[in-house]
């Protein structure tokens, strides 16, 4: 059985440990990211950490990709919640 994990549970964890997300809610989060970073030197860094997730897709049927919880923090940014279904434990993906 598949167990959810929740941001504010993902939150507490340490920035090393790594959790599967959800690519559609990193595709939801990368417009808003976009939109709300002014800073550009922020918003660059914030554009590699997606890209880095992207990236990590085997292909475009991947579902979820692996992230370590401080890549999560820095793509959230102040997001408060997130869907039921967008982190799991590596554990429950293999």
């Amino acid at each position: 059985m598949v167990s959810n994990i929740y941001l504010k549970d993902i939150l507490k964890k340490n920035n090393n440990d790594m959790v599967m997300v959800n690519l559609n809610w990193l595709n939801c989060l990368w417009p808003i990211a976009m939109r709300n970073i002014e800073e550009e030197s922020t918003r660059n860094n914030v554009v590699k950490h997606f890209m880095k997730a992207f990236d990590r897709a085997d292909n475009d049927r991947v579902s979820y990709v692996p992230m370590t919880v401080g890549e999560i923090k820095i793509c959230a940014g102040s997001t408060e919640s997130a869907p039921a279904n967008t982190f799991r434990n590596i554990e429950e993906t293999e």
